[in-house]
């Protein structure tokens, strides 16, 4: 008996077999297609103005071949590395580039203006080059929608014409060279959701157009040479990161960052200016993850409402005056670095905090004037109580050294810092190779010690962040002290003990 499909199924059959067809056709055609000739063009003047010497462009940029998309090595990061060209093909064969990514290849040119001659670039990321001079104006002609230029040698001011590009949704001038005002133009870009000019010779008061830009979820404007007060930023109320460390600008930290509630990262650091302030209302910022209000001037006690930021993992507020107790903190489970250094701290050394210290993977109390019968005598890593309770004995670093009786009296202290211990004619410097980090307070030996408290903002914790050393080659005397070094974020000091009454000569090699 001969089996006959019905019309329904056969019809079903081929539908599918159909689409197969059309989805291997569409796949074929987008990975053959060819850009037009004046793209290819364009795609050349590009590669000479930025010094890329290895396109082929005797291989189509479109089909992902080596040259033109290389995949990452397993050493590589994408955010350092990339070497990408990106285009969209349609059916008719026809295809043009959107992205152009070419992070840390070591390229030396300046930024193409030939940029402006591919008329559908979206995306261009020059991250970590070594491009020079100014951001064409050949630029404001396209509709780019992401601007990263991060770790170059870009000069000149910040052009007004960028607030005409209203298609930008990401702009990082970051780690450049760039000078002059931040224009007022920019508060037109009301797409923005990204603005980073941290890292520049930036001048002048901040526009208080920069409140324009209601759609911005990260602003980070440190380390440049601003102005004025911190700008009203209260219409911002998107914003999840903001960051003005070491900026320029003066306090006080203005009252409207109190509309900030969506705020998960805030950093604020070495205001400018006289006078001080209170602890400013943050009491509605529940996502906060990290915040940092350091060398800000603050007076008076250290808010309550801080134990009901329950995503804390990281609070600086150090190198400030202020007072009172240490606030429960104990029902913060996420926080692993506290930082209350140079403060003017008189109440007691919590037991919440001593108890559960192997919870915390750092804690700095040091420079404060808490309550001396309640340090601890132990010295307990990470806890560091250097100089933290006021004593009658200028000499009393801190209670846990009186476990360290001297054994004999020293003349000279000679330190390697971040090496081994070397030997140097007759001078023995001692190791201080130890890979602890931040909130470090341990007595090296009976006669010195180290404290040393920070970490890096923005990174994951390392090694690296705390001990640095030199790979390239020292033709010179005593190289072995410049080989490596102890690295501080915040602060170090280093003490010597058992030493003798007298005059004594430092020397920093």
């Amino acid at each position: 008996m001969m089996f006959k499909p019905s019309s329904t199924l056969f019809f079903i059959i081929i539908l599918i077999l159909s689409m197969v067809l059309f989805l291997q056709i569409t796949g074929i055609q987008v990975q053959v297609g060819h850009l037009p000739p004046n793209e290819v063009d364009a795609l050349q003047e590009i590669a000479k103005q930025l010094g890329k010497e290895d396109w082929d462009f005797s291989l189509n940029p479109c089909d992902g071949n080596a040259s033109w998309r290389t995949p990452l090595s397993k050493n590589q990061s994408s955010q350092i590395f990339n070497n990408v060209v990106n285009c969209t093909c349609s059916l008719d064969d026809a295809c043009h580039v959107v992205n152009i990514s070419l992070k840390g290849q070591d390229l030396a040119g300046v930024l193409p203006p030939s940029l402006a001659k591919l008329p559908s670039i979206k995306m261009i990321d020059l991250s970590y080059n070594y491009l020079s001079g100014p951001i064409p104006h050949e630029w404001q002609s396209t509709e780019l929608e992401f601007i990263s230029l991060t770790g170059n040698r870009l000069s000149g001011s910040i052009p007004i014409f960028l607030g005409n590009m209203t298609t930008l949704t990401y702009l990082c001038l970051e780690n450049n060279m760039l000078s002059g005002n931040v224009p007022a133009e920019l508060g037109k870009l009301n797409k923005l959701n990204l603005l980073v000019l941290t890292a520049n010779n930036l001048t002048g008061e901040l526009p208080m157009e920069l409140n324009n830009l209601t759609n911005l979820t990260e602003l980070r404007l440190d380390s440049n040479y601003f102005s004025g007060r911190i700008p009203n930023l209260g219409s911002l109320t998107q914003l999840q990161k903001l960051e003005i460390r070491g900026s320029g600008l003066e306090g006080p930290i203005p009252e409207s960052i109190s509309l900030l509630t969506n705020l998960s990262r805030l950093a604020i650091s070495d205001l400018n200016g006289e006078g001080s302030q209170v602890f400013p209302n943050l009491s509605s910022m529940t996502k906060m993850n990290k915040l940092m209000l350091r060398g800000c001037r603050l007076t008076g006690s250290i808010p309550g409402y801080i134990s009901q930021m329950s995503k804390l993992q990281y609070l600086d507020l150090s190198f400030n005056d202020l007072g009172g107790d240490i606030p429960d903190l104990s029902g913060l489970n996420n926080l692993e670095k506290m930082y209350l250094t140079g403060n003017s701290l008189n109440g007691n050394v919590p037991s919440w905090l001593t108890n559960q210290i192997n919870n915390y993977r750092q804690v700095d109390l040091s420079y404060n004037h808490l309550n001396e019968t309640t340090v601890p005598k132990e010295c307990i890593e990470p806890l560091n109580l250097f100089r933290s309770y006021t004593s009658s004995e200028d000499s009393d670093l801190g209670k846990c050294l009186n476990r360290f009786p001297c054994l004999k009296d020293y003349y000279s202290v000679h330190i390697n810092c971040g090496g081994q211990r070397v030997t140097i004619g007759d001078k023995v410097y001692e190791a201080d190779n130890d890979l602890s980090g931040a909130a470090r307070f341990l007595p090296s030996n009976d006669h010195w010690g180290i404290s040393n408290t920070g970490s890096v903002w923005n990174t994951n914790e390392s090694v690296n962040d705390y001990l640095a050393t030199n790979v390239s080659i020292l033709n010179m005397n005593d190289s072995q002290l410049y080989t490596t070094a102890r690295r501080s974020p915040l602060s170090v000091t280093y003490y010597g003990r058992c030493l003798v009454n007298g005059n004594y000569s430092v020397t920093l090699h």
